[in-house]
């Protein structure tokens, strides 16, 4: 409370300081490269779901009408899809978009044109989820969220062709609005949020954590047969415990990021988040989970889809940080000393 002023005051003025941090933080610029990150590992992650439902030779039954092989009705929609619209209900309308979705993909993970590619993938994507309702599955809703995003960034300010054609450089130096990388970072943690407040039942931390391992005995999603390993029951509860806790505690992560963001704001709370380094160990505990699950289970592109927007939760400075270390590592990174002058 500023000097002077009465506690009536403050909360008189409340309304129209915060609004002033919220455009205050909705102003900031900053490096493109985070959001690059994402812009790349999205596309990049849809791109590989496209071409492996290409090579098992589903495109027809996936996104085809069901008078010619295809699984959904969609073509007995009134109205029907736009695609089914344009090119008729028929086959070879799959192919389309399918090629529609793929080459949409390339170019955003390409930067050419990136703000067009999203929208094009976003397209695409919501075509495919109205033509086969069951296949739209919730990581695809997810990544056609952040595509939307990505439509209104200015993600292909680097790391990308467009970029490269402007300056000579893939890493432009660009700077951008950061706001959209801060709407990519409330997304995902919405969905950690939302998942672990509707968790519900027996399997769950209130009647005996035992989710984990009845997952990891459903012959649907397990990537191995673990009979006869009952010794590792209390782990898979310990594990049970662990996500529940990752995904309630969203809303703290956001303040850490936050008052890491901006440290002379942090006050008691955001001082101690800072120093037991909160958002760092609910990144390695993100990470963590989603690696298990890739190697534990069947859950298609789920785990590579989440972790594709994890660059949205590093500042720019520290992955451009990172990557200087990376490259002062490797062989054709090293500077040569300068030799000495001759006498």
């Amino acid at each position: 409370m500023k000097k002077g002023q009465s506690r009536l005051e403050r909360w008189r003025t409340l309304p129209s300081r915060t609004w002033r941090r919220w455009v205050s933080l909705m102003d900031v610029r900053e490096d493109g490269v985070s959001l690059a990150l994402v812009r790349i590992a999205v596309a990049v992650v849809l791109l590989t779901d496209q071409l492996i439902a290409g090579r098992l030779g589903l495109i027809e039954n996936l996104w085809g009408p069901h008078t010619q092989g295809g699984l959904a009705l969609a073509a007995d929609q009134q109205p029907m899809p736009l695609m089914f619209e344009v090119f008729g209900a028929e086959a070879a309308t799959a192919h389309i978009l399918w090629w529609l979705m793929v080459g949409g993909c390339v170019a955003l993970a390409l930067g050419v044109f990136s703000r067009i590619a999203a929208a094009v993938v976003v397209f695409a994507s919501a075509q495919e989820a109205m033509i086969f309702p069951i296949g739209d599955r919730g990581i695809d809703i997810a990544l056609r969220a952040i595509c939307l995003i990505l439509v209104f960034s200015r993600s292909g300010s680097t790391l990308s062709v467009e970029g490269f054609v402007r300056r000579g450089k893939l890493h432009t130096g660009d700077l951008i609005p950061a706001w959209p990388r801060y709407f990519c970072v409330l997304q995902i943690c919405w969905i950690y949020f939302s998942a672990g407040f509707h968790k519900r039942g027996d399997w769950w931390p209130w009647q005996g954590s035992s989710a984990l391992w009845r997952i990891l005995h459903d012959p649907h999603f397990a990537r191995f047969d673990l009979a006869g390993w009952e010794w590792t029951y209390p782990l898979t509860q310990l594990g049970t415990l662990g996500t529940m806790f990752f995904e309630l505690t969203p809303p703290i992560f956001i303040l850490a990021l936050y008052y890491r963001r901006f440290p002379q704001r942090a006050g008691r709370i955001g001082g101690f988040l800072n120093r037991m380094r909160f958002r760092d160990l609910w990144l390695t505990l993100g990470v963590t989970f989603h690696v298990g699950l890739i190697f534990t289970m069947r859950l298609g592109i789920f785990p590579l889809g989440v972790l594709a927007i994890y660059p949205a939760f590093f500042f720019p400075d520290e992955v451009l940080g990172f990557a200087r270390k990376v490259r002062s590592k490797l062989p054709f990174g090293k500077k040569k000393k300068a030799e000495p002058a001759p006498a």
